[in-house]
């Protein structure tokens, strides 16, 4: 295995039966989903030795370890602005892995680390520049960031997963999506559902439980456009006018950006049909999908990790039709599929799932509403043993053509 001294420019495998030392890259996840996938990984790294040190390169003060094998570096700057955020991802990663004195990288937020001759492992699960879709507008103020997201961020994806010595995505949508869109064939991509994480276990900083009345329904998901909150509330207006006085609480406050601002306005008008209580513990999130209905009208995922959550819960759930959403409750029969974006189907499908909940209270968990097992890899294990094995591979290419000529 390499000195940090030694860097990049060495190009001696480490040995077959060594320790391998891999940065793990993801300055980006801060909150939401991006951030429960950092932290659940980190936290299966943590639990199991694999041979493997883990030098994880982020910036949120959520992500912890106290183990030898795992070291965490923090890096806020590049937070501060974008041209800090762009700054980084053409130089500072380049130098931070070069510190590190590691012998490969994954890197966690959808591209490859530039100018970096290491093996590497790319994690996408970005699904803005391949949902087929979904269509944005650089002209509408309330798409300009997607439609910019998906054009500069695709090309910088593609490339990366064409130099990557492997591709993890989550679905197999998204396998078929990457491999099409970058012309490289499916077998460098590797399908991996995350692993559910007992979130009592994985709690950290210090976030408030939620102590008003339960809510007919819940959506827990960050404001953005493609989330659709906007087609729940006017569904729940809907029902309204039909006499029903349900309640969504939604985990926001309202005050993160201009689509949560637009979210909080209209719900002013609902009466308190809407409740806003703020980021909430992940384990009473897990407590409400067997409390509530849960409601997920966003079209846009890369996974949609709520829908396996609830599943796992054996919970009732109403769901955008999405490729995403039928791909994760394929045979679940607790799951009412509504039209993307109708909020006039999707009050419909609220009524049914509701009605469908209460005919089946005090029942025990149906057999076929058992968690889904899914085929296409081994969660948080399976994306830990890729990287090693791959990274192990590369090195041996690499040293072939040496020993070759040495005869």
């Amino acid at each position: 295995m390499k000195s940090k001294a030694q860097g990049m420019s060495d190009t001696r495998a480490p040995a077959v039966d060594s320790r391998l030392r891999v940065a793990v890259i993801d300055i980006a996840a801060s909150s939401s989903g991006a951030l429960s996938i950092l932290k659940d990984f980190v936290a299966y790294i943590t639990s199991k030795d694999i041979g493997v040190d883990w030098v994880c390169l982020v910036s949120s003060d959520a992500v912890s370890s106290s183990v030898p094998w795992v070291r965490i570096e923090r890096a806020h700057w590049p937070k501060r602005s974008v041209a800090g955020r762009l700054l980084w991802e053409c130089a500072g990663a380049r130098v931070a892995v070069r510190k590190a004195g590691v012998d490969g990288v994954l890197s966690m937020q959808n591209m490859t680390v530039l100018g970096c001759s290491l093996p590497q492992v790319v994690y996408v699960h970005q699904p803005l520049p391949f949902a087929s879709w979904a269509k944005w507008s650089i002209w509408r103020r309330s798409e300009t960031e997607m439609a910019l997201r998906a054009f500069l961020q695709k090309p910088l994806i593609v490339h990366s997963v064409r130099v990557a010595e492997r591709t993890i995505v989550q679905t197999r949508w998204m396998k078929e999506a990457v491999a099409e869109t970058a012309h490289v064939s499916p077998d460098r991509i590797e399908v991996i559902w995350p692993t559910l994480v007992n979130a009592a276990t994985t709690e950290t900083g210090s976030v408030e439980r939620y102590e008003g009345r339960i809510p007919e329904f819940f959506y827990p998901a960050a404001p953005w456009r493609y989330k659709d909150h906007a087609s729940l509330e006017r569904a729940l207006r809907i029902l309204q006018d039909e006499g029903e006085r349900w309640t969504a609480l939604f985990t926001i406050t309202g005050n993160e950006n201009a689509c949560a601002r637009q979210i909080a306005n209209e719900a002013k008008g609902l009466g308190g049909g809407v409740v806003l209580a703020g980021q909430l513990p992940r384990k009473q999130i897990a407590e409400f999908y067997a409390q509530s209905i849960l409601v997920f009208p966003s079209w846009l995922e890369t996974f949609g990790l709520p829908l396996m959550e609830v599943r796992e819960a054996g919970g009732w759930v109403v769901a955008a039709d999405t490729p995403f959403a039928r791909e994760i409750l394929d045979g679940y029969p607790r799951a009412v599929f509504s039209k993307r974006s109708s909020p006039v189907d999707l009050a419909g499908c609220m009524r049914v799932a509701w009605n469908a909940r209460h005919d089946s209270a005090g029942e025990t968990q149906a057999e076929d509403a058992r968690p889904a097992r899914s085929s296409v890899g081994g969660g948080w294990e399976g994306v830990a043993s890729t990287v090693n094995s791959a990274i192990r591979a590369a090195w041996l290419r690499r040293e072939a053509p040496r020993k070759g000529s040495l005869r």
